[in-house]
């Protein structure tokens, strides 16, 4: 059910037992996104993520999040800068380079460790 996914969990609707396993794939977990919040910049600036992020760094050895386009929407800064580091990701034949200098500068002057890029090609 996608209303118990992160924003659920943020908004104090959820807990961590949102987060489920994947059935064969190994150890990997899952937390959806969960329902399209009026107001996700003020659900990732509660200390609630921080909370989060300290129960899944507890538990997990690496927690990606998959955020909007860092160049079109604000969440992606957010997060990174709450989680510390980032992997940016360009997309073939939609992303350019220049977004990409721009969304890495951004990040790494707001504190964010760049930690690698991911090209998908599809």
């Amino acid at each position: 059910a996608r209303r118990f996914g992160r924003s659920a969990v943020l908004a104090g609707r959820g807990d961590r037992g949102a987060v489920v396993a994947v059935p064969h794939v190994g150890t990997l977990s899952l937390l959806t996104a969960g329902a399209c919040p009026p107001n996700p910049q003020e659900l990732l600036l509660r200390p609630a993520l921080a909370a989060l992020l300290g129960e899944l760094h507890n538990e997990f050895d690496v927690i990606l999040f998959d955020t909007p386009p860092a160049s079109l929407y604000a969440d992606a800064q957010s997060l990174a800068f709450r989680a510390g580091s980032a992997i940016v990701l360009a997309r073939k034949d939609h992303t350019n380079m220049a977004d990409m200098a721009s969304t890495t500068r951004v990040l790494s002057d707001t504190g964010t460790r760049v930690v690698g890029t991911v090209f998908n090609a599809i």
